[in-house]
């Protein structure tokens, strides 16, 4: 049913028709990457799956390795699917305190998301006086396309491509070799890696890359071939033929990679949004944002229509595994209409006088809605305590509150 520039969306059943539909109202983004991978199909089912298969213990003593027993929970944590609660006490009822170090894990991403509600987008520039002289060069060429000629880093980049992700350490991994040893503009690298991963989140993403940067942490991270060949089980190193940047003592590296700064924080300037105006009608809808994704998700049981709205504008710059695994998500919550086209021209045609949907720190998101009065819903978190701006200062303040109620007792 096309009306104007947007249109309804009636969500094939198969993936196939899903993933074309996609590829066919995005032709600007890459037509030759890959589908979906079957392992991370989007859907609070498959999100589901993968919570009951989390081995905690295995998780505690091999999630640093790249074949570690990890979750592959963050797409699904990102995009609402489950709630950090949800996981939080599903998996400390399973394994009591044997789960600490993973619900360490849970309370990290809670603690970017509180940061990024206190601060807003000024996360995506620097939050600290940078530690060591930083450059802001252009993320390369060669890197864009995986041709450093370092196995282990394009072996990253490819799969961060083809996969929407790469285990946490290769993260680091990629992030401090961009930062330190390619000279790259940290906010440059981070918004190019946050368009590709499935998990890609405002919040855990930047400020992981500004603590890899140093200004948002007191040092930067950095690491050397011992340390990569470690945790890949060599699977690198052994055969590699390149010369290695990275061979070296950390104090040798340190003293190659770093110079004192005198550099300033990179003030954020918020742009002037351009005012939105729209005649408001007589409809209470439920607008279903991309971090909610979730069927059972509280607001769905409100007597008021569900809205989705694939804008063709804010979702340019994603890559198309990541929108088709939102329309996995969407596929599974039958009763939400799904709109393809511009937010406000869908809104202002569905005569919309209220908005009900639960809150996000995400202010570009908000901006989607801005012409109309809002309804913002808290969303479930762990830790329910009042946190002061000193609270949240590092994460070590946020956990000395936290931790009770992350590792509290088993519920009943």
């Amino acid at each position: 049913m096309i009306e104007n520039n947007f249109h309804i969306w009636a969500i094939p059943k198969t993936v196939t028709e899903r993933d074309q539909a996609i590829r066919d109202w995005f032709p600007n983004l890459s037509q030759q990457s890959p589908d979906l991978a079957t392992s991370f199909r989007g859907g609070r089912q498959q999100a589901l799956t993968k919570l009951a298969e989390v081995n905690a213990e295995a998780y505690a003593k091999t999630r640093n390795f790249l074949n570690g027993d990890v979750t592959y929970l963050s797409p699904y944590l990102r995009h609402g699917c489950i709630t950090v609660k949800e996981a939080t006490n599903a998996v400390r009822n399973r394994f009591g305190l044997r789960s600490e170090k993973l619900l360490f894990e849970f309370a990290w991403r809670e603690y970017w998301r509180t940061v990024w509600y206190a601060h807003g987008m000024a996360i995506l520039h620097d939050m600290q006086v940078p530690k060591v002289a930083l450059s802001f060069n252009y993320l390369p060429a060669d890197v864009q396309t995986a041709n450093t000629g370092l196995p282990c880093m394009d072996d990253f980049i490819q799969s961060l491509a083809d996969v929407g992700y790469i285990h946490n350490h290769a993260r680091m991994w990629l992030a401090s070799y961009l930062v330190h040893w390619r000279d790259t503009d940290w906010r440059l690298a981070a918004d190019w890696m946050h368009n590709q991963l499935l998990d890609g989140d405002y919040a855990s993403n930047h400020l992981s890359w500004q603590w890899v940067a140093s200004t948002f942490s007191s040092k930067p991270y950095f690491f050397n071939r011992d340390n990569l060949a470690k945790y890949s089980h060599h699977q690198y190193c052994d055969a590699c033929t390149a010369r290695c940047p990275f061979q070296d003592s950390y104090s040798n590296l340190e003293q190659k990679l770093f110079k004192p700064t005198q550099q300033d924080v990179c003030q954020f300037k918020p742009l002037r949004a351009e005012a939105k105006t729209s005649t408001l009608g007589h409809q209470t809808i439920v607008w279903v944002h991309d971090e909610m994704l979730n069927s059972e998700h509280s607001l769905m049981q409100l007597p008021h229509d569900k809205v989705f709205i694939f804008d063709l504008d804010y979702y340019q710059d994603w890559s198309v595994i990541r929108l088709q695994f939102i329309a996995d998500c969407l596929a599974e919550m039958p009763n939400v209409t799904v709109w393809v086209g511009n937010t406000n021209q869908v809104l202002s045609h569905l005569k919309i006088n209220t908005i009900i949907t639960q809150n996000t720190p995400n202010l570009s998101l908000k901006e989607l809605v801005s012409a109309y009065p809002v309804m913002w819903h808290a969303e479930d978190k762990v830790c329910d305590t009042s946190l002061s701006p000193a609270d949240i200062k590092s994460f070590s303040r946020f956990w000395k509150i936290a931790s009770a109620q992350f590792i509290g007792a088993p519920e009943n």
